[in-house]
């Protein structure tokens, strides 16, 4: 057994290439009920990690907790213990006036406001997804007979706007940004 990862908790020897991350804990439950032969590899505080099996394939389902601190603990853990694909689903709010609530939308890339990758890299540094990821969302929606919205999302760690700065969302909605949420950047592709 090799040691376990220090937040997630769990052993990589017992992680998949393949995981998907959402933030809050109880509905990583929700999914890995959807799993074949699910098994709990982690947990610890807003970290619970399942592991099972989907249409044959091993998968693992990771909560992360509210916000990209959290998120980018997840995801720079999964990567170091080996996982390839890392596909976040999560909430969000609508910047387009077509986004309803229920709505899918396929993030292709993220505005980084989120207080926590300029740390990782430069701020010039784009957060783009995975091509070959967002072709694969694009056709399992299709598949399933859905449709979704699809483009640039603003990730940003303020949840309520400021009194004194107020906030910008006015800007990102002009600027053509689709949605706004507060986890994207720190991994390659994403649902909400």
């Amino acid at each position: 057994m090799a040691e376990r990862t220090p937040i997630l908790r769990v052993d990589p020897d017992d992680l998949p290439e393949r995981v998907l991350v959402m933030g809050d804990p109880a509905r990583a439950e929700l999914a890995a009920s959807q799993l074949q032969e699910t098994r709990l590899l982690g947990r610890f505080r807003e970290y619970v990690t399942f592991g099972g099996k989907h249409r044959g394939v091993d998968v693992a389902v990771s909560s992360h907790g509210v916000g990209a601190p959290g998120a980018a603990i997840t995801f720079e853990e999964l990567a170091r213990a080996g996982v390839r694909r890392i596909i976040r689903t999560g909430t969000c709010g609508g910047l387009k006036v077509e986004v309803d609530d229920g709505d899918l939308v396929i993030v292709t890339a993220a505005v980084r406001a989120d207080g926590v990758t300029d740390s990782m890299v430069p701020p010039a540094f784009p957060a783009v997804a995975s091509v070959d990821v967002t072709v694969a969302l694009r056709r399992a929606v299709a598949a399933d007979g859905r449709e979704a919205h699809e483009g640039i999302v603003l990730t940003h760690s303020l949840f309520y706007p400021g009194e004194v700065l107020g906030g910008d969302l006015g800007l990102w909605h002009r600027a053509g940004a689709v949605a706004v949420e507060m986890s994207a950047p720190p991994c390659s592709s994403t649902v909400h």
